[in-house]
């Protein structure tokens, strides 16, 4: 007696299986690359937004004070690089929280807040800072502001002598096309991805 072809049970088969499996670990393998390239210009762009932001903030304040922001009471003639860190007061004077350094608590800056640890502000303990957005909590990556308090309106590029605070060094040949002076009084950068095999800093110049 022959066996009706309707009734027999329909499903995959052990080859079958076996080519969907594949097919989709191929597909995952080229989506992966996709997103990464995805997530890295996402990074540069907030960074890019944000280095930008900073500086316009300290212009601003210039513009209102006539003066650069000196939150460390340096009152130096030398044109000098800070981090965006909690060892310095600019990011309390650039929010209006210092008054001391802004007494008219004028908010030049309004950063986003920061997300596990990384692109915005972080308060702790009454004390602010902003980190970049390649920035963890046992990693943190601060911006980094040079000021021209020599007043001659030029600043040495800093990205020449600059030493990232951690993982690789600046793209060589990056750092060899830059400008050695730059016609600023206030530029801004982030030391991009640490885990870069040669990364170049997103700067607001």
């Amino acid at each position: 007696m022959k066996t009706n072809p309707l009734n027999r049970q329909s499903g995959f088969t052990l080859i079958e299986l076996l080519i969907v499996i594949t097919i989709i670990a191929i597909l995952a393998g080229m989506a992966v690359p996709a997103v990464n390239a995805v997530m890295k210009k996402a990074k540069e762009t907030q960074a890019r937004a944000a280095v930008h932001g900073i500086a316009v903030a300290v212009k601003k304040y210039q513009e209102e004070y006539s003066r650069l922001p000196d939150p460390n009471a340096t009152n130096t003639t030398t044109d000098t690089t800070i981090d965006t860190d909690t060892t310095n007061e600019m990011i309390a004077v650039l929010l209006g929280k210092n008054t001391t350094y802004n007494p008219r608590e004028i908010p030049f800056y309004d950063p986003p807040i920061a997300r596990s640890a990384a692109n915005g502000l972080i308060t702790t303990g009454g004390k602010y800072s902003v980190v970049d957005p390649w920035s963890t909590a046992a990693n943190p990556q601060y911006y980094h502001i040079t000021l021209d308090y020599s007043g001659d309106h030029t600043i040495k590029n800093p990205v020449k002598t600059a030493t990232p605070a951690s993982g690789a060094a600046f793209n060589a040949a990056y750092v060899a096309a830059e400008l050695a002076d730059l016609a600023a009084e206030v530029v801004v950068y982030s030391d991009n991805d640490p885990k870069a095999s040669s990364r170049k800093p997103i700067t607001s110049w």
